[in-house]
């Protein structure tokens, strides 16, 4: 099934315009904890997000892990830092061997940190040696305040459990602390995304917010509230009855809604607020109501809200 790692995944994450390469450097374990500790010991905090892949048995997940702030006189002083890792190893591939190509955050601004002491200020690390992980990012990029790492050769699920590949820990810092967002990670075959929980740094500001409208009533328009959004871009309001999946090809993102519709389109005012007229089908009295904003001029998604119809 290795065969699969040179598969060429159609589906993956269309390069956006504008996207800005990001430097990536190796270092190993556990010498990168001596970049946020003097004793070069971290109590860090860990979760994960299950993955089921089509078409093969057994569980992988995305794992989120983040370090406390850097300790005064080290070279990552007053940051945080995030590390991620992608483990299929226990999951075993039947009808398919499916492998994840890429992974996409809602990082937002990376603060550079000089990781293999060439004197230098780094964006991405790799520990490539003395952890987990047999897979490293071939490379990653960032549009507006959302970063793509790409996987050249995948990581792929195995002939049997315990024979899937794993990431090695890849990371960056931040001057902010860790918020929960939904990641999306490119798969294939057959091409799909999965809609990952992850942790990532908080957004000055607070960051792209879709206000939750509560319970509505059916048959009736609504008004729904976005925040930090670009000034002057157009936002756009996707909904669905399920949470779930759909690929938004302006901006190469899948939203985190079943089957979503555009349902509405502003534009923000001076302070990166829109207004959002929706109107309400009466069909949907008794459902739950699934809603995600589109920032389109960073492609930044927010949290998907609900709201109950009656």
């Amino acid at each position: 099934m290795r065969q699969l790692r040179i598969f060429l995944f159609a589906f993956a994450f269309a390069t956006a315009a504008g996207a800005v390469p990001l430097d990536i450097v190796t270092v190993g374990a556990p010498a990168i904890n001596c970049k946020f500790d003097t004793d070069c010991n971290i109590t860090v905090s860990d979760t994960t997000a299950n993955i089921i892949l089509p078409g093969s048995s057994g569980n992988g997940f995305l794992q989120s892990r983040t370090f406390p702030p850097g300790e005064p006189g080290t070279a990552a002083a007053g940051l945080y830092g995030y590390e991620y890792r992608i483990d299929l190893r226990n999951i075993a591939g039947l009808t398919v061997a499916p492998c994840i190509s890429q992974l996409r955050l809602d990082f937002g601004p990376i603060a550079p940190v000089d990781y293999n002491g060439d004197g230098h200020a780094d964006q991405v690390y790799v520990v490539t040696s003395g952890g987990l992980g047999n897979v490293a990012p071939s490379s990653a990029s960032q549009t507006g305040d959302q970063i793509t790492f790409n996987f050249s050769p995948p990581v792929c699920v195995g002939s049997s459990p315990g024979h899937g590949d794993s990431s090695f820990f890849f990371g960056l810092a931040s001057t902010q602390p860790a918020r929960h967002v939904t990641a999306q990670a490119a798969y294939g075959p057959p091409a799909g995304t999965l809609n990952l929980d992850a942790r990532v740094p908080q957004l000055a500001g607070g960051g792209f917010v879709l206000a939750p409208p509560g319970v509505v009533k059916a048959g009736t328009t609504i008004f729904l509230r976005v925040t930090g959004a670009k000034p002057g871009t157009i936002v756009d309001l996707y909904t669905g009855i399920e949470s779930g999946s759909t690929s938004i090809r302006a901006c190469a993102v899948a939203v985190g809604v079943k089957n979503a519709k555009l349902a509405a389109t502003s534009a923000a005012d001076a302070k990166g607020n829109a207004r959002l007229k929706l109107a309400v089908p009466k069909d949907l009295a008794g459902k739950t109501l699934y809603l995600q904003a589109l920032d389109r001029s960073a492609c930044r998604l927010s949290e998907v809200v609900t709201a109950k119809v009656e």
